[in-house]
Parts: C-alpha cells; sequence; structure tokens
C-alpha cells in the first residue's frame, strides 16, 4: 500500500485503526451505492477535559472535491481515501479509531493509542500478538501462541483453533503475521509457523490437498 502523504504544514499523523476498526470501513465502504467513496472524518471537540472527541464519518463521492482546509490520503491504515480537517488530525492524534459490537453498542468509538510494547524480545511479540494479531484471527475461531524466540532471532508460532490445518494458514502467516511482528519487534530476524496442520481437527478453511491431490 502507498504512504500517506500531507503538506508539509500538517504536523501531526493519520489517526490509526483497530483491526476491527479497518474491517468495518471495507464492508461499509462496499455497501455504498454511489460511485468511488471516500471517507471524511470529523472530531468534535469534547465537552470534558481529556474526553475523546465526537466522531462523525461521511461517505462522499471521491469526485466531490475537498472543502476547506481537508487532507486527503490514501494508504496504511485506511482502506479507501480519507479526507480530514486539519483540526480533527490534531484532536485524533492521541487516540485509534475502534469498532465495537459489544451487547447493545454497535459503532466507532476512540480510544487512547497504545505505546509500543515493552520488556523482554518474548513479550514484547506476546503483546503484539494479543494486541493487534489476535483479534483478526480470532474471528476464523482462531489463535496464535508464541512458543519461543529461538537464539537466531526467529518466533516461533503455533497456531491453534479454527487455524490449525487452515489452507490458508501459511498465506495468512506470511502476509500479515510476520509483518505485524517484524514492525513492531524489529530484532527479530523472522516469524516461522511450527504448527502441525496436519492434527488440526476443525480447520476453518478445508485444507488444498483434500480432493485436489498433494500441493506444489
Amino acid at each position: 500500500m502507498s504512504t500517506p502523504t500531507f503538506p508539509v504544514d500538517v504536523d501531526v499523523s493519520p489517526p490509526s485503526l483497530t483491526p476491527a476498526a479497518g474491517r468495518a470501513l471495507t464492508r461499509f465502504a462496499g455497501a455504498w451505492d454511489g460511485g468511488n467513496p471516500a471517507l471524511l472524518i470529523r472530531a468534535i471537540a469534547p465537552e470534558g477535559e481529556g474526553a475523546p472527541p465526537d466522531l462523525h464519518l461521511q461517505l462522499v463521492e471521491q469526485s466531490q472535491p475537498p472543502g476547506g482546509d481537508e487532507r486527503e490520503f490514501s494508504g496504511d491504515p485506511f482502506p479507501l481515501p480519507v479526507r480530514i480537517d486539519r483540526a480533527s488530525l490534531v484532536r485524533l492524534s492521541p487516540f485509534e479509531m475502534d469498532y465495537i459490537h459489544e451487547g447493545e453498542f454497535v459503532g466507532f468509538q476512540l480510544r487512547p493509542v497504545e505505546g509500543p510494547p515493552e520488556g523482554t524480545i518474548e513479550d514484547r511479540v506476546q503483546a503484539s500478538l494479543d494486541r493487534r494479531v489476535n483479534p483478526l484471527v480470532e474471528s476464523h475461531g482462531g489463535q496464535i501462541h508464541l512458543l519461543e524466540v529461538d537464539d537466531e532471532g526467529r518466533a516461533l508460532v503455533e497456531m491453534r483453533g479454527g487455524c490449525q490445518g487452515c489452507s490458508a494458514a501459511r498465506e495468512t502467516l506470511n502476509d500479515l503475521v510476520s509483518r505485524i511482528l517484524l514492525k513492531d519487534v524489529p530484532e527479530l530476524s523472522a516469524v516461522e509457523d511450527v504448527t502441525d496442520h496436519d492434527a488440526g481437527e476443525n480447520p476453518f478453511f478445508v485444507p488444498l490437498t483434500m480432493g485436489r491431490g498433494a500441493a506444489s
């Protein structure tokens, strides 16, 4: 994905997203009945000191020119082009956008941005798995566990639940989990899946080898 770029007078980063918020935005953009959508974000100043701002989201046509001091960017972490005015960028900088579906509450909310993981290299790998990786794979009924970080700096991980025996597991690991862990814990040299996938009892996906001959 492309890296967001801003004019030089904007000195704060774009807001971050949790995986749940990113998936929700992808669904909403896909269900929009207009043309090519862009996401308009407004952060209204809160009433109480220290409280998160009120968040307003709206899909608009990309062909509609940005208004006022809106800045438009695309790429990580958002799945579609985003327009945010400078004041909203400043108000959103201490927070990340999350999407919650708990009981009767369904919707986006803001929460303080968590700092980088601390502690030993194993502690930081596990914290990254807990914060950023497992919330994604839990939707498939799975979890990813750290077994150890070996002397060569490789994180040896094991997939359990719906990830064990999953035909997409190795692709998921290479495309997502490795990228997240290597970014969060730069001391790692690699991330390796040591799961016994043949022992998986309830894979979320049917293994590719079933009914198709041996995979190459």
